[in-house]
C-alpha cells in the first residue's frame, strides 16, 4: 500500500508543474492576444495628429485596463490551483490550510483589483469628461 501511495505522490508533483506550464502558458498567449488587440497610446501616429489632454486619460484608462486583464488572469489562475490543492489535500490539515489560504488570498486580490478598477475609471471619466457623465460609464469619449 505504501508503495502505491509513494507512485501517486510522485505522479501529483509531476501533475502540478504540468498544471503550472499549461496555466502559464494559456497566460502568455492571453498576453500575446491583448497586447496585439489595441496600443496603449491613442494618438501621435501621424504628423498632424498631436496628443491631448484626453489622450493622455485614455492612455492612462488603457494602461489601468491593462493591468486589470493581468490581474484578473492571475487571480482566476490562482484560485484554481487553490481549487486544485483543496482537491488534492486529500484530508491533510496542512495541506488543506495551505489550499485555503491560497483561495482566500486570490479572491480578496481579485475584490481589490476589482474596487480599484472602479474607482480609479470614474476618476478618470469623471475629470475628463466635459459634457456631464457619458454613458457607458467606463468610456472616455473625446
Amino acid at each position: 500500500m505504501m508503495k502505491i501511495l509513494n507512485i501517486i505522490k510522485a505522479g501529483f508533483y509531476d501533475k502540478s508543474k504540468q498544471f503550472a506550464i499549461l496555466m502559464f502558458s494559456i497566460l502568455f498567449l492571453f498576453f500575446i492576444y491583448y497586447g496585439a488587440s489595441a496600443a496603449l497610446v491613442p494618438c501621435g501616429y501621424g504628423v498632424g495628429a498631436p496628443c491631448t489632454l484626453c489622450d493622455l486619460l485614455v492612455m492612462v484608462n488603457n494602461i489601468v485596463n491593462f493591468l486589470t486583464a493581468i490581474s484578473i488572469s492571475i487571480a482566476t489562475i490562482m484560485i484554481l490551483w487553490g481549487g486544485f490543492l483543496l482537491l488534492m489535500a486529500a484530508g491533510n490539515e496542512e495541506k488543506l490550510k495551505s489550499a485555503k489560504s491560497v483561495l482566500t488570498t486570490a479572491i480578496i486580490g481579485l475584490v481589490i483589483v476589482l474596487v480599484s478598477w472602479i474607482i480609479i475609471n470614474t476618476l478618470i471619466v469623471f475629470f475628463g469628461s466635459s459634457s456631464g457623465f457619458p454613458w457607458p460609464w467606463y468610456q472616455i469619449n473625446c
